[in-house]
């Protein structure tokens, strides 16, 4: 059966201050007949305690009780009391301390032994010892104080009752309240689900206090902002996308209806510009191919321990031809407290990652520059560092590094023969060999990029 969540939130309120009330109006009737029968049997307020007072007092001026009688006979009930009580109370019997009956007016007789159960609902006499002197019996009431009594039990009962129907309309309507109020986030959040499902990622719920509810309307805003954000990077690629790929295809494309209608000759030359232009199409398409199994997971690493202060010279090496041709000069420089240790790396993906720092350092820096390559320790891992003596990133670009496409800093320009995702891939591939790459601009000037690998092993001896 589907009950609303609101109606079982209202019907659990209402049963517990249900369950709480029927127990307060039994209880309180049960204890009331209670209190008001022992009230009666035992005098109460109603000059027993007089009575008390004045048998006590008597047995401490005699020492005994013997003439106790005339106690009962004259009506010297403590002050005047003894009429009011025996007006009320019909008839009493007083035991020694032995629970033997001296004197009475009630269905005992004189010298019949009061039982264990008489005694405990008999009244203790004590002496000015502490010690018990005797006991007084208090037996029946007449039916005119009884019927004068019942009223005041049945008023009572009503009153309980109806305080206990008072009482469970004030909880219904606070279960009514509570539960809307509880409720009312939750109502928010389911409808702010399905605009969000229906293609609205800019909906967002209210957050008020912090409390569970609260925290749960958080996560659901910061998830719409994370599918927004998500959302419009996707529209931008596709964008960035068709427009790096317009340019080359319209080159092509002009080129080749150039040379078909005479325009153009058929020559080297000419064919030369369309090879480079698809062969920029085809960097492109591997370069977004392998951002794309590296974003599902499925790019397949082949790692291996290397000694990083000896594969680190030769790579440089390759390089010095391709800098010699931009005519500049790269330096190495390995600090001595990394000689010999090792990293866990894919070396295929290590070496795509340099050759994206060090064509990007050739084509910004300086002519005839320098391009200094480090190798250290930094924040307890291994560190390639790769800068050149360029006029640097603009501040503005420098937070916009690393995505894909982005067209102000100067690591994306089609002009330059880069594909705009060069150092996404970089930072990409360092990511998944547990390391990261950072980009911004040397304190001496220049560009400077960091490659951090992972945990480093020492094979020194």
């Amino acid at each position: 059966m589907n009950i609303p969540l609101k109606l079982r939130l209202i019907l659990a309120f209402i049963g517990v201050a249900f369950a709480a009330i029927v127990s307060i109006v039994v209880y309180t009737n049960i204890d009331s007949n209670r209190q008001l029968n022992y009230y009666m049997t035992h005098g109460g307020q109603f000059g027993v305690e007089n009575m008390v007072i004045t048998l006590e007092d008597f047995y401490q001026t005699n020492q005994s009780w013997a003439g106790v009688e005339t106690v009962f006979s004259t009506g010297i009930m403590g002050k005047g009391m003894g009429g009011n009580v025996r007006g009320i109370m019909s008839q009493f019997a007083l035991a020694d301390m032995d629970g033997k009956i001296i004197w009475s007016e009630s269905t005992y007789s004189v010298g019949d032994k009061l039982g264990q159960e008489n005694l405990k609902n008999a009244i203790m006499l004590i002496g000015d010892n502490k010690q018990t002197t005797g006991f007084l019996v208090v037996e029946g009431v007449n039916s005119i104080q009884a019927s004068e009594i019942s009223p005041f039990v049945e008023k009572l009962r009503t009153a309980v009752l109806w305080a206990g129907g008072i009482a469970s309309l004030v909880a219904l309507f606070l279960a009514i309240v509570t539960a809307n109020q509880l409720l009312k986030p939750i109502r928010d959040l389911t409808k702010a689900t399905s605009v969000l499902s229906s293609g609205n990622l800019s909906t967002r719920v209210n957050v008020t206090g912090k409390d569970e509810i609260a925290t749960l309307g958080t996560a659901f805003n910061h998830m719409a902002e994370s599918l927004e954000v998500a959302e419009e990077r996707k529209k931008a690629l596709t964008a960035d996308v068709a427009h790096e790929l317009r340019t080359p295809i319209a080159v092509q494309k002009a080129q080749i209806e150039a040379m078909m209608d005479g325009v153009l000759p058929l020559n080297n030359e000419n064919l030369s510009t369309i090879a480079d232009q698809t062969n920029f199409l085809s960097r492109m398409v591997d370069d977004l191919r392998i951002l794309a199994l590296a974003d599902a997971g499925e790019l397949l690493l082949e790692m291996q321990p290397i000694v990083l202060s000896e594969w680190l010279p030769k790579i440089v090496e390759n390089f010095r031809p391709q800098a010699e041709v931009n005519h500049a000069t790269i330096t190495l420089d390995i600090n001595q407290n990394v000689i010999g240790s090792t990293v866990s790396i894919d070396t295929d993906r290590l070496y795509q990652i340099l050759l994206n720092l060090l064509s990007n350092a050739m084509r910004y820096g300086k002519i005839e520059g320098v391009i200094d390559v480090a190798l250290n320790i930094k924040q307890e891992r291994l560190c390639i560092a790769v800068h050149d003596h360029g006029p640097g990133i603009p501040a503005e670009s420098i937070p916009h590094l690393f995505e894909r496409f982005y067209r102000d800093d100067r690591a994306r320009s089609r002009d330059t023969g880069g594909t705009g995702v060069g150092l996404s891939i970089a930072k990409k591939l360092a990511q998944l060999m547990g390391g990261d790459v950072t980009g911004g601009n040397h304190p001496a000037g220049g560009a400077l990029f960091e490659v951090y690998l992972p945990a480093i092993c020492s094979t020194k001896a």
